[in-house]
């Protein structure tokens, strides 16, 4: 056995269970960080303007985008950097880019932080 990597057959599996639970956790936390975007994007009467109102908040919908790919890439970075895995830094680099670019694109959002409609 190598120092410093877990190999699953030894640890009876939980390794796996911890190393996925966290990404899993991540992208929960990513799909969190879309919903207050969504919010900080137009207001919480949505972009029609009914009720409140239409409210912009152009940097604070950029903020909690960014937050969504850091918090979907930190468990398989982390991952990473402990088994010194290219394939999990691979995996942590693309959520990293992909997860801000999926929210703008589900919350409607362009590279400014306003609404593309």
């Amino acid at each position: 056995m190598r120092v410093g990597r877990s190999d699953s057959r030894e640890d009876g599996g939980a390794g796996n269970l911890l190393r996925y639970g966290a990404i899993a956790l991540g992208c929960c936390g990513a799909v969190g960080c879309w919903f207050g975007a969504g919010i900080a994007l137009c207001g919480i009467s949505g972009c029609g303007g009914g009720g409140y109102g239409v409210q912009h908040n152009p940097t604070a919908t950029l903020v909690l985008l960014v937050g969504s790919g850091v918090s979907a890439a930190a468990a398989p970075a982390m991952v990473a950097l402990y088994e010194r895995s290219r394939k999990w830094a691979l995996l942590a680099l693309v959520l990293a880019f992909g997860a801000p670019l999926t929210g703008a694109l589900l919350v409607g959002a362009g590279w400014d932080g306003l609404p593309t409609t």
